[in-house]
């Protein structure tokens, strides 16, 4: 390592690090100095989380309500005038009664692997509305999220799976509200707003060769509704859509809540400071040993 624009090896010796620079002399810093650093790095590591997941797709509806921008391909076909609106991060796409948007892929099957979804909605009905969808309900088969008039709810296989229920948010027609449902282990998990709200015991997921969607269930790989059960309809926005292809930690769920990323965008200042002081000291033990 070259701190300070210097050319430092370094040994452990008994009251510290030895630090040599490339002019033969020796510093020697003390354990404490060390420590800190490493303290200040474990901090860090801590409040930004990791970028473990995988990303199967990701629609920020900025740009328009199909593409997604995840490396996957995976653009969502428009079922009705679609259009854009303001949303929590850039546009949200807006989605009329009747309105909605799919995807056939079989990348969208979870069968009994962990997953998590990851979106932000704004509701403009009170009625059983399917938000994020791939079901085959008759069968029992595939997984959704949705609200109804008091709860917001997540599901595999029509709720035989397993279902997750946590209040409505008070303020979700006036405001956007962030969901994250997902598969870890045995567990089904529902955070609200960053919040774990509910959870249950998951049993085996079977997928559904049906679509993928947005603001609808029961639809078929070719878009065609009321395929396998009845289709029912999202009137509202949605917003910074994820699917993973495994569960996120809490800290991952809390960054995407707060900056739309897996990784914080800024970590705490406390951290930075703790980095600082350590990266100080070390810095002004040196030029004392120099000096001297």
């Amino acid at each position: 390592m070259r701190p300070f624009g210097m050319h430092l090896a370094y040994r452990p010796v008994r009251n510290g690090w030895q630090l040599g620079a490339r002019h033969g002399r020796m510093y020697t810093a003390p354990r404490s100095l060390f420590t800190i650093g490493a303290a200040a790095m474990m901090s860090l590591m801590a409040l930004c989380g990791t970028a473990s997941a995988g990303v199967v797709a990701h629609y920020s509806f900025d740009a328009d309500a199909t593409t997604d921008s995840g490396g996957n391909g995976l653009d969502l076909n428009a079922s009705g005038s679609v259009s854009l609106a303001a949303g929590q991060f850039g546009s949200a796409v807006n989605l009329d009664a009747g309105e909605y948007l799919w995807n056939a892929s079989s990348l969208f099957n979870v069968s009994t692997s962990d997953f998590a979804i990851s979106f932000w909605y704004n509701t403009d009905s009170n009625a059983f509305s399917p938000m994020v969808t791939k079901t085959h309900t008759n069968s029992d088969l595939g997984y959704a999220i949705g609200h109804n008039g008091t709860n917001v709810s997540g599901d595999v296989r029509d709720t035989v799976g397993g279902v997750t229920t946590a209040a409505r948010p008070g303020d979700d027609s006036t405001s956007f509200q962030h969901l994250v449902f997902q598969r870890t282990g045995s567990a089904l998990e529902l955070y609200v707003n960053g919040v774990l709200a509910d959870s249950a015991v998951a049993a085996s997921t079977v997928d559904t060769s049906n679509a993928f969607v947005v603001g609808a269930r029961n639809i078929s790989s070719g878009g065609a509704p009321n395929v396998g059960g009845g289709t029912f309809y999202y009137d509202g926005l949605i917003d910074e859509l994820w699917v993973f292809d495994n569960a996120l930690t809490a800290i991952e769920i809390a960054n995407l809540r707060d900056g739309n990323s897996l990784v914080a965008d800024v970590p705490e200042p406390a951290g930075l400071a703790l980095l600082g002081t350590g990266v100080l000291l070390l810095g002004a033990r040196l030029r004392r040993r120099r000096a001297a």
